[in-house]
């Protein structure tokens, strides 16, 4: 699946043009923990959208406990659920904020 390769390589890339000289094999480790605070903050901004702003806080702290999730964040996990989870979250978000 090249899609995660190349988030690593726009992400390391983006690093270095902003001088942050960032080895490649730390941005492949802190991938899934990094990805899993934009899960925390999506379902935030979803359910925030949907109900009120409290549901959303409960929301976010919930999916910030979910053993599925933490098993996908895990640093060193290099796998494309990291990505999916937020990516599935956003575009959920996307779709409520564009009705």
């Amino acid at each position: 699946y090249p899609g995660l390769m190349a988030t690593s390589g726009v992400i390391h890339n983006l690093l270095h043009a902003l001088d942050l000289p960032v080895d490649i094999r730390n941005i492949c480790v802190l991938l899934a923990p990094g990805f899993s605070t934009f899960d925390a903050w999506t379902t935030y901004m979803f359910t925030k959208e949907m109900k009120v702003e409290s549901d959303g806080l409960l929301a976010a702290a919930f999916i910030g406990i979910v053993p599925g999730d933490i098993s996908c964040s895990v640093a060193g996990s290099y796998d494309n659920e990291a990505i999916a989870i937020f990516l599935l979250m956003f575009t959920f978000y996307a779709r409520i904020k564009a009705l």
